[in-house]
C-alpha cells in the first residue's frame, strides 16, 4: 500500500465541553472494507514530503503533525516561558512534529 493522507479534524480544547455534551450516535459496528487499487497506490511520490539535511541527503517522514496554539493576550508570557519571542506571532505558537522511522532515500528532486 503506498502512502496515505487523510485530512484531520481540528481538536479545539475550548470547544471540547461542547461535544461532549453533544449526544453521541453511532451508526453501529464498524467494518473493515476494501480499498480500490486506485486508492491503494496513495499519494504520488512526487507530491510526497520530503526533509534535506545540510548535506544534501533526502528523507521521507513517516508522519508530520501541525499545532496551533492560540493564547490570549493575558498568557503570551506562559507561551513564551517554551518558546522563543518570535514564535508568538499574532497570539499564535505554530508547532510542527516530523517522525522519521527510518533513512529511506527518496528519488531525487
Amino acid at each position: 500500500m503506498g502512502v496515505q493522507q487523510r485530512p484531520v479534524e481540528p481538536d479545539i480544547v475550548a470547544q471540547r465541553y461542547q461535544r461532549s455534551a453533544r449526544p453521541q450516535q453511532t451508526s453501529g459496528p464498524v467494518a473493515l472494507h476494501s480499498m480500490s487499487p486506485e486508492d491503494t497506490k496513495g499519494v504520488p511520490v512526487e507530491q510526497q514530503l520530503t526533509v534535506h539535511d545540510a548535506s544534501g541527503r533526502v528523507y521521507r517522514p513517516l508522519q508530520v503533525s501541525l499545532l496551533e496554539s492560540r493564547f490570549e493576550p493575558e498568557h503570551y508570557a506562559d507561551a513564551l516561558r517554551e518558546a522563543p519571542p518570535n514564535a508568538l506571532v499574532d497570539g499564535v505558537v505554530w508547532t510542527v512534529l516530523v517522525v522519521f522511522a527510518s533513512e529511506i532515500d527518496a528519488p531525487a528532486t
